[in-house]
């Protein structure tokens, strides 16, 4: 686990278009999945925003999902090693 205040090396837009080329079907599923629940979310609903600030909010919203499985899945992998 880092140390408090380590900064990390996050994936930049570059690495992610040059790594979209391995993207698997689920993953794009998932993402899909992601987008109709945040489409049909009452909170969205309920914002009245512009559609830009809801395009980002939309994709922003599949990006955290990611970052989030991607932090679940190495807590799990480091339990198994323990």
């Amino acid at each position: 686990m880092p140390a408090y205040g380590m900064l990390i090396e996050k994936v930049t837009p570059e690495d992610a278009v040059e790594l979209s080329k391995y993207m698997r079907v689920d993953v794009l599923n998932e993402a899909y999945l992601i987008h109709r629940a945040f489409l049909s979310s009452q909170w969205r609903k309920s914002c009245g925003m512009e559609l830009q600030d809801e395009f980002l909010l939309d994709i922003g919203t599949i990006y955290n999902a990611g970052r989030i499985q991607g932090i679940r899945e190495e807590r799990e992998r480091r339990k198994q090693h323990t």
